[in-house]
């Protein structure tokens, strides 16, 4: 996601007053009118530069540390995190952020705050990253009353960033994207999914590995990259045990507005989530797929797995 004729430092120049967001009717200078908002671009290019200065030349090469949920940190997350907050108050002052790698008061005293607030993930994929293994990102998400309004993710390995605004459409780069771009979404035996098997209920662990539903499984191991791919059309179906609100605030604003469709909940297969979930700290199970029909569909099969 470029912007013609813009400079390439995104930290020169003074801050500015905080903009109306996002400016989903004001496409870039001299752009079609299919084009990114300005503020959009701007954003995935503060994306693109982090993931550039801070995390791809050490790819492999840092330290992990375990937290208390289980999950990898390293200094390079911490490191790209602080950047970013850098960045976002230069390019938008006075926005609070939330971030991964905040202690969870400052996440608390943000979620619960008054206006819009920046919700990020610094390096997703960080178990991939520390492994060498090229897939992981960078998300970030703006986020109001309403839920995500505008984020992007940048895969710096290919050198591609999605991005979205609420009712305004979603880009790949430069081009709108949609599930169905290089054919119809196809109905769920003879999807491509991405099943995070760790996370699942047992039960349903091994149904999926027995009846395999659909035709073919994957499990990348980037929740935002994850969820982006699916908008795109290379796979089909997502489906996640439990994914905290930075995993999935700018994917799933890049996929419903691609034209996918998702359903977050408390426990996958529960019935007791929404298609438009709400922020917070505790992890949701995701059911995603590339068209609202393919979600139905594998609701309906979700819906005859017994589950404890």
């Amino acid at each position: 996601m470029t912007e013609t004729g813009a400079d390439e430092s995104v930290s020169n120049g003074p801050a500015r007053p905080p903009p109306e967001f996002p400016a989903a009717t004001e496409p870039a200078s001299g752009a079609g009118p299919a084009a990114p908002p300005r503020d959009l671009l701007r954003l995935g290019k503060v994306a693109a530069q982090v993931a550039r200065d801070e995390i791809v030349p050490l790819l492999g090469r840092a330290r992990p540390e375990r937290k208390e949920d289980g999950s990898l940190r390293t200094p390079v997350d911490e490191a790209a995190q602080r950047r970013l907050l850098e960045e976002l108050a230069l390019g938008w002052p006075e926005i609070p952020v939330l971030g991964e790698e905040s202690p969870r008061y400052q996440q608390e005293a943000v979620l619960n705050g008054d206006g819009p607030y920046w919700c990020l993930d610094p390096l997703d994929g960080t178990s991939n990253f520390v492994a060498g293994l090229p897939f992981y990102g960078v998300s970030v998400a703006l986020v109001d009353h309403m839920g995500p309004r505008m984020g992007v993710v940048h895969d710096p390995v290919r050198q591609e960033t999605f991005g979205a605004v609420r009712g305004g459409g979603a880009w790949l780069d430069d081009t709108p994207l949609s599930p169905s771009a290089s054919g119809p979404v196809p109905p769920l035996h003879q999807a491509m999914a991405l099943v995070d098997f760790k996370r699942l209920p047992p039960a349903l662990a091994a149904r999926v590995a027995v009846e395999h539903p659909f035709r073919s499984q994957r499990n990348l191991g980037s929740s935002a990259l994850e969820w982006c791919w699916v908008a795109a059309g290379r796979c089909h179906l997502y489906l996640h045990g439990s994914q905290s609100f930075w995993d999935w605030a700018a994917g799933w604003l890049i996929l419903t507005e691609a034209g996918g469709a998702a359903y977050l909940e408390e426990g996958l297969g529960s019935g007791d989530g929404r298609d438009s979930p709400r922020p917070g700290l505790d992890g949701l199970a995701v059911t995603a797929a590339a068209s609202p029909s393919l979600l139905a569909e594998v609701r309906r099969w979700l819906g005859t797995v017994s589950l404890p």
